[in-house]
């Protein structure tokens, strides 16, 4: 006897009969607004956008697919820069075969929820940037202007136009990094060496903080063979640490930032911008200093929008826990249709038990993997 309300054959001939296009409009639209309904934007309006490639056997017949070069860190090699690569790194590359996840995630300053906004998905060779502007006028357009309040992106969605445009119409502030290149970033490491630019300091705390619950199964203690083990294990690498057989552990990292504020030399972005001027504590030199661009017009300090960009590590981590944990890639059929119906559903339902959980007030397991979650959860 079947253990769900539907077959699952009969599922997948309504997935399969229900175009791509539509149904990410529809994700991106009347699902928006039910979550508005229910409440489950949080007021401070932070959004995230970014692209993730979704890797697939290499198989032609995965329709819309593109078949792109990667190297070990599974970074695109463009045909530029393969030409500079030795023959030794040529060697880790490799050719796979690709789609692109364009994303929308909301979440509040604690990251105590995460939900997916908006999706697209497209060819692996498609440029993510004038996607996610799409999706940006597509969600105003739904759900009004008010909702997304700031948006956190990096430098791949350098657009001064589609800044521009998000700020004056739609009320949106954007904190976006910015390349070393530009003329806006060269401007700003020439008025930082001026007298009355002050520096401030701050620490980078963990992309993500411990979740505080004990690990173990039950919440009980760990037998007594184990917490021997484990306390064998702990001497053993502070000897080795103490010998220098391993890297000692790292001090939270100390940065130091300043912003210069009104900046106008980028031409095609016809608001003034603030660009955080950011480097380690011990580059006095600033030849590895980088760069935040960001609208908002009400803060003084660089520790805010340095603190509000680190936020974007957040979206990285549902990548991770989408792909590792949920088998958003685990495709068993080579039709796009049946490949956006996996993507979208498997977001839609990451995205309500996300709710669910915030609302049971266990907020703290939202950053939990799923395995993590199931193991939680399984005595409630």
């Amino acid at each position: 006897p079947r253990q769900t309300p539907c077959d699952s054959d009969f599922l997948r001939k309504i997935a399969k009969d229900t175009e791509a296009d539509k149904l990410m409009a529809w994700f991106n639209g009347p699902v928006q607004q039910i979550f508005r309904k229910h409440r489950y934007f949080d007021k401070t309006g932070i959004f995230m956008g970014d692209g993730s490639y979704i890797f697939v056997p290499d198989n032609e017949n995965y329709e819309g697919s593109a078949k792109m070069l990667f190297d070990e860190h599974n970074h695109p090699v463009g045909k530029k820069q393969e030409k500079k690569l030795s023959a030794a790194q040529l060697k880790k590359c490799q050719w796979r075969r690709c789609y692109k996840m364009i994303s929308l995630l909301h979440t509040n300053e604690n990251g105590d929820f995460f939900l997916y906004a908006g999706m697209r998905i497209v060819p692996g060779n498609a440029h993510e940037c004038p996607v996610l502007w799409e999706m940006i006028d597509e969600f105003v357009a739904v759900m009004g202007k008010g909702v997304m309040k700031d948006l956190i992106l990096d430098r791949g969605f350098l657009d001064g136009e589609a800044i521009a445009k998000v700020k004056t119409k739609y009320g949106i502030d954007v904190t976006i990094g910015v390349k070393r290149n530009m003329n806006v970033f060269e401007d700003a490491l020439g008025l930082v060496n001026l007298p009355e630019v002050q520096w401030e300091s701050y620490t980078r705390e963990r992309s993500e903080p411990p979740v505080p619950f004990k690990r173990h199964y039950r919440d009980v203690p760990r037998p007594e063979h184990i917490e021997k083990r484990e306390a064998a294990r702990q001497r053993t690498l502070d000897e080795q640490r103490a010998a220098g057989e391993r890297p000692p552990l790292k001090e939270p990292e100390q940065i130091m930032m300043t912003r210069i504020k009104d900046l106008t030399t980028w031409s095609s972005c016809s608001v003034p911008l603030d660009l955080v001027v950011c480097r380690n504590s011990q580059d006095e030199s600033l030849d590895e200093a980088w760069g935040i661009l960001s609208t908002a017009r009400d803060e003084l300090q660089a520790v805010p929008a340095g603190r509000r960009y680190h936020l974007r590590v957040h979206i990285e981590e549902r990548h991770r826990h989408l792909k590792c944990f949920w088998d958003l890639a685990e495709f068993t059929s080579t039709c796009f249709d049946l490949v956006v119906n996996q993507i979208v559903f498997t977001a839609l339902t990451y995205s309500l038990l996300q709710q669910q959980i915030l609302r049971q007030a266990c907020k703290a397991l939202n950053k939990a993997s799923k395995s993590r979650l199931m193991e939680k959860l399984t005595p409630v």
